[in-house]
């Protein structure tokens, strides 16, 4: 996990600690960074600069990050449809989730459940 790490990483992660433990939380919850930039008591850029410094990518993508680990699960484990996997995972529409999740994975949703079929467990 990124919240452990080098004294210098957990410098910079304390003043952002609880907006960073608020959004794994949240991480299929649409919220905007103004939320947790808020729960730390810091403006939005302030936060965004400390996340990135920190985390070295930005709250947004972070969280799509987790999102996509958890659609990949549920594309390997599950029969939920595209469009199921996308809202179970926070994304409310199915076209970006799945434009996010080539991105991250280099595969369409529908191509890495694909992929999976056949392959030992």
């Amino acid at each position: 996990s990124l919240l452990e790490g080098d004294a210098e990483r957990s410098e910079v992660f304390l003043p952002i600690r609880r907006g960073v433990k608020l959004l794994e939380k949240e991480w299929n919850l649409n919220y905007d960074v103004c939320r947790y930039a808020r729960e730390c008591g810091m403006s939005e850029t302030s936060f965004y600069v400390r996340f990135k410094e920190w985390s070295g990518t930005s709250p947004v993508k972070y969280k799509n990050g987790m999102r996509i680990a958890a659609a990949r699960s549920l594309l390997s484990n599950s029969n939920l449809s595209v469009s199921e996997i996308a809202a179970e995972v926070g994304f409310d529409d199915p076209y970006y989730f799945s434009r996010i999740f080539k991105k991250l994975t280099g595969k369409s949703p529908r191509g890495f459940r694909d992929g999976k079929k056949g392959q030992p467990v």
